[in-house]
């Protein structure tokens, strides 16, 4: 069973919905945009300490992208580093926004 309902919204209501999506979609794009370019100051493979102090995160989100994606890579006895492309797949896997 399907119910139908029309529903009719005045000019100047729709616009008012137009303006209001636009806005949100321009303010999600900007934060993406932020993001990226935050990644992008990266190193290629940065080490943590590096992906904290840019992206400018806590060791508990940090540890929450590598539990989501970004995948470390160990260099030498002392040193993890994660590749630029897996924080930026981290990012889009949990929604975290910086």
């Amino acid at each position: 069973m399907a119910i139908k309902v029309e529903l009719i919204l005045s000019d100047e209501v729709k616009r008012d919905l137009i303006n209001e999506a636009k806005r949100e979609l321009e303010e999600e794009f900007e934060e993406r945009l932020n993001l990226v370019s935050r990644i992008l100051d990266l190193p290629p493979a940065p080490n943590k300490s590096e992906i904290r102090k840019i992206l400018k995160i806590s060791d508990s989100t940090l540890d929450h992208l590598i539990a989501n994606g970004a995948t470390p890579m160990i260099w030498g006895e002392n040193t993890i580093r994660i590749e630029r492309a897996n924080i930026l797949k981290a990012f889009d896997n949990t929604k975290i926004k910086i």
